[in-house]
Parts: C-alpha cells; structure tokens; sequence
C-alpha cells in the first residue's frame, strides 16, 4: 500500500461542493455505504485519513474520480493488504470494513 498511498497523496480530487455542504448532506440522511469496488465518479461524504500519516487524502464534498483514481487504487490495495495479513489492518479513518471488503459513505446520486 506504500506506493499506492504515495500516488494518492500525490493528486488532487475534484471539488463537487465544499465540506459543508456534504456534511449538510448527510445529516440529512442523504448518504449510503459504497464498495471500493464502486466509487468511481461517486463524491465522498466524510473525508478518508490514512494513519500515518494522518493527512487526508480526500475530504467531504470531493469526487473519488475516475477508473483510474489513485485514490481508489490506494483503497483496493489496502483491502487486499487486510485481506492477506488479518490483524495487520492499516487504519483509515472513513473507511469500514465488513466481511473482508472495504465501504466508504457517499452522497447519494
């Protein structure tokens, strides 16, 4: 995950709204629970922060991007750490993770 957290870091996502307004959004109850495997184009509800560094590497109200975010490429390699070593998990605060597979609240579409 070492690379892959680099290349996130490395991009800025889109801004859909400011983190206000998606904070706003899911106090409304406008949010659901999206696989990694389906963020593509979906806007972040909560920011994701990866410990360490502690530095977020995407914020509420931002979009996930593309087929080829490196932001979904850091949490597809993440998922498949957790799944090879269980109990060496790396902490992301943002994400859960249930039954092996790892989820992130969107703003519905």
């Amino acid at each position: 995950p070492g690379k892959a957290l680099n290349a996130a870091y490395s991009t800025l996502p889109e801004p859909v709204m400011t983190p206000r307004e998606a904070y706003l959004a899911m106090v409304e109850g406008k949010v659901e629970n999206v696989s990694i495997d389906h963020l593509y184009g979906r806007v972040a509800a909560a920011g994701l922060i990866p410990y360490p560094p502690g530095i977020p590497i995407i914020m509420s109200g931002e979009n996930f991007g593309n087929a080829n975010s490196p932001v979904i490429a850091y949490l597809k390699s993440l998922q498949q750490w957790n799944q090879a070593f269980p109990g060496f998990d790396h902490i992301t605060e943002g994400l859960t993770v249930n039954n092996g597979k790892g989820y992130v609240m969107c703003l519905k579409k």
